[in-house]
């Protein structure tokens, strides 16, 4: 069956992403994966102290796709005027990171360059005096709670193994970004990593809004319901969801203790919780008694949600990243044959049938600071007038 090829939906949207830590390189990638030119400018500059072994760190490296790649001394005349010549010709800035780092916005704006949407991207967004302007993803995971949630109980706290406050600082970015220019008027948005923790506190922010109760590290557990963790098998972990009272039925016969269901003590959710220290012994002890593969099979017959703990080499070998994309090709420039990456999530068919699907590529730095050289490279590739006003709003020719 042939498939038609829809052209990316950002097509025709170009974005300046300035370069300085995971935030606003992750929220590039994203729009660079749906089809917006993205230029990342690096500073190269003496004031730039992130320079050397963090730009070029693998984190970078790895959320450098899908961009044009441009590399100036910021503290120069010449870097500053290529930088505001592309920026002039965008629809769109993303600036600072999650560090507190970022370009002066009225050294690169005014006298008639001035992009659609300005995008601030700090590590608290300002405020509070006592919060500081320079953080990391370690002390904004500390300032947001996400370690005093993480962890076991009556254990120190922990840091989440994904460096989540800084790519959620990023998806916030793109959703921001993209909305600005879907309401096509001029914009400054302002993202911070903090903010982004804080609104993913969930359903723990109204629980103490609302009760005062402040909720308590749970390790792999719930703070309602139990069981929903991991238990140990005899030969690794695997996490068990029964959460609902159908699902509580349905694995208490899986796991051959249907007296469990007639004890007044583990009746209700509320019951189980309560009970905890008298069940959890009985469960732990019989999960022990199979391996992760036996109770998968058991519990995938018994409808029973649950799942291996995987490493980062399950998740990314296993059938359904591969089916999903979610391990992709990728071409670097300058190399012979192709790498692998980890795909977009993003999956999209369009009413017409056409389905857009994502290229990857890892380009050099294509320019330094030389003026002379940004107008060959403006005319070989046609870095003219940016779409801007309605691109987004259904004026684009229909593909």
């Amino acid at each position: 069956m042939t498939i038609d090829h829809a052209a990316p939906p950002l097509q025709g949207i170009r974005v300046v992403q300035f370069a300085h830590g995971v935030m606003p390189a992750y929220a590039g990638m994203l729009l660079g994966d749906l089809g917006a030119e993205v230029i990342e400018i690096s500073d190269h500059s003496a004031s730039s102290v992130e320079r050397g072994e963090f730009a070029q760190h693998a984190t970078l490296s790895a959320l450098g796709r899908n961009k044009r790649r441009v590399s100036l001394d910021l503290d120069t005349p010449a870097g500053r005027d290529i930088a505001r010549r592309l920026i002039g010709r965008s629809d769109a800035v993303i600036n600072g990171s999650e560090s507190g780092w970022a370009v002066r916005r009225d050294d690169y704006v005014g006298d008639g360059v001035e992009p659609c949407v300005w995008c601030d991207l700090s590590p608290f967004g300002g405020g509070a005096t006592d919060m500081g302007s320079v953080a990391s993803d370690l002390v904004i995971q500390a300032r947001s709670s996400a370690m005093d949630t993480t962890g076991e109980l009556n254990r120190p706290p922990v840091r989440m193994g994904l460096p989540l406050p800084s790519l959620l600082g990023g998806v916030h970015a793109v959703a921001g970004v993209l909305a600005a220019l879907l309401a096509d008027r001029p914009a400054r948005l302002s993202v911070s990593a903090f903010d982004a923790m804080v609104s993913f506190i969930s359903y723990m922010g109204p629980t103490y809004l609302h009760t005062g109760q402040v909720p308590r590290r749970m390790g792999t557990g719930h703070h309602e319901i139990y069981p929903y963790n991991a238990f140990e098998t005899r030969d690794g972990s695997i996490v068990v969801a029964p959460f609902t009272q159908s699902f509580w039925r349905k694995y208490c016969d899986v796991i051959g203790h249907p007296e469990l269901l007639e004890d007044p003590r583990f009746s209700t959710f509320e019951l189980r919780m309560k009970n905890r220290p008298v069940l959890s012994p009985i469960l732990a002890e019989t999960m022990r008694e199979r391996t992760t593969q036996q109770w998968r099979d058991l519990l995938d017959a018994g409808d029973v949600p649950n799942g291996p703990v995987n490493s980062v080499l399950a998740a990314l070998e296993m059938e359904q990243s591969r089916i999903r994309d979610m391990v992709a090709p990728i071409d670097i420039e300058g190399e012979q044959g192709t790498r692998r990456t980890v795909g977009t999530p993003f999956h999209m068919t369009f009413e017409n049938g056409a389905a857009f699907e994502p290229r990857y590529v890892l380009r050099k730095t294509e320019l330094s600071n030389d003026v002379a050289t940004l107008d060959a490279w403006n005319t070989s590739t046609e870095i003219g007038a940016p779409t801007r006003v309605g691109a987004l709003a259904g004026e684009r020719t229909e593909q």
